[in-house]
């Protein structure tokens, strides 16, 4: 069992769950969780990776895979916590950008959801779709059209193929002041929690250092003007399925401007990643319908 993981990249298991048609790399390797400074390490495999559900079966081509061995913090963060079972970790990374920092940096595609064997035959466009309860791989025409998207910008410099920059996107804080900061929107499913990323000198008075939950926030991308994806939360809110949770439910990080939804927005929408095309979209979803 493993965690669909939109705001990293890569497959991250115990190394007690790697296959017997694994090939060892001898490479040593990790993994940093900037969301919380977790840090994964252990040795690198080449493995082919297999995606199950009721009556069908995918492959990828094998991919480099990292078999943890043992955890520990950046010390940071000081509320990480270490896994103390090891055989637990399960981290399935497939983001399209490098928000999680690494040992090295990989020269093949490392995502499994666009190492499809359908997809290097070109019988399958290479992209998802992630929905509260489900998970398609491969994206035809009608799937495009169903969705509001947004482009992404390219990377600078070398990059993978599924590689693209952060989304661009802006977000208010209606009750404390409504200036609006625009920067870059993720889409995390690997966290609870929201992150605002804003210089201290561009806080609100009275949220210096904190955002207390029942904060209202208000997010758009790529603007507030006809947006492909606009809403408004609470923070903590019990009673709205859309809004981050945790004690705090949101937290300021330094960078920005930036927000990351965290896994909550997935309740009201539906969540596209196109790589070839370097575009993610939104639906909203038959849930959250008015």
């Amino acid at each position: 069992t493993v965690e669909v993981d939109t705001g990293s990249r890569g497959l991250v298991v115990a190394r007690t769950a790697i296959g017997s048609q694994a090939s060892a790399t001898g490479q040593k390797g990790w993994v940093e969780y900037t969301s919380n400074g977790l840090i994964l390490s252990g040795e690198y495999f080449l493995a082919p990776i297999s995606f199950r559900t009721t009556g069908s079966t995918v492959d990828t081509l094998p991919l480099r895979v990292l078999g943890v061995e043992s955890s520990s913090c950046d010390t940071n963060y000081p509320q990480c916590t270490p896994e103390t079972d090891i055989s637990h970790v399960g981290m399935l990374g497939v983001g399209y950008g490098n928000v999680a920092k690494t040992s090295d940096t990989p020269t093949t595609e490392v995502n499994p959801f666009l190492e499809l064997q359908a997809m290097q035959d070109g019988a399958a466009r290479r992209g998802y779709i992630l929905t509260q309860n489900a998970i398609t791989l491969g994206l035809g025409g009608n799937d495009l059209a169903a969705f509001k998207q947004v482009t992404l910008p390219k990377p600078a410099g070398p990059a993978l193929p599924g590689s693209w920059g952060a989304a661009p996107g802006c977000f208010t804080l209606p009750d404390n002041g409504n200036q609006t900061h625009c920067g870059a929107v993720r889409v995390d499913t690997g966290i609870g929690t929201m992150i605002v990323g804003l210089d201290p000198a561009q806080r609100p008075p009275g949220l210096q250092d904190t955002i207390p939950n029942g904060t209202r926030i208000n997010i758009g991308l790529p603007t507030f003007t006809a947006p492909a994806l606009g809403y408004t939360v609470t923070t903590g809110a019990a009673d709205d399925a859309l809004a981050p949770q945790g004690n705090p439910a949101a937290r300021w990080a330094r960078s920005g401007p930036f927000v990351n939804t965290g896994r909550h927005l997935l309740a009201g929408y539906d969540y596209l990643f196109d790589a070839d095309t370097g575009h993610i979209g939104f639906r909203q979803s038959s849930s959250h319908a008015p």
